[in-house]
């Protein structure tokens, strides 16, 4: 919801809310990924035990959230990878 939140609101302030600037559906679809992907990348970055010690979060965490979107059999650290592709591949 956000993601089409601040789209509208880049419409509305930047493009002056002109009719012919609406974001097509392919814009807002490659929006919404791009945001998963990230979020998806982040999350399985930080289970990384090494870089983030006390504060890493649970692998079972990370993959039961994300568990339509990662690879099965995946460790995290390395799924976002596959989970980005997954996502191109959508729509």
């Amino acid at each position: 919801m956000y993601t089409i939140w601040k789209a509208r609101c880049d419409w509305t302030i930047a493009k002056e809310a002109d009719p012919e600037n609406v974001p097509t559906e392919k814009i807002m679809i490659g929006r919404i990924k791009a945001t998963l992907t990230r979020h998806i990348k982040l999350d399985c970055l930080a289970t990384d035990n090494k870089r983030f010690g006390k504060m890493t979060i649970k692998p079972g965490t990370v993959k039961s959230m994300w568990q339509s979107f990662l690879p099965d059999k995946a460790t995290p650290v390395r799924a976002w990878r596959k989970a980005a592709a997954v996502l191109v591949g959508i729509g």
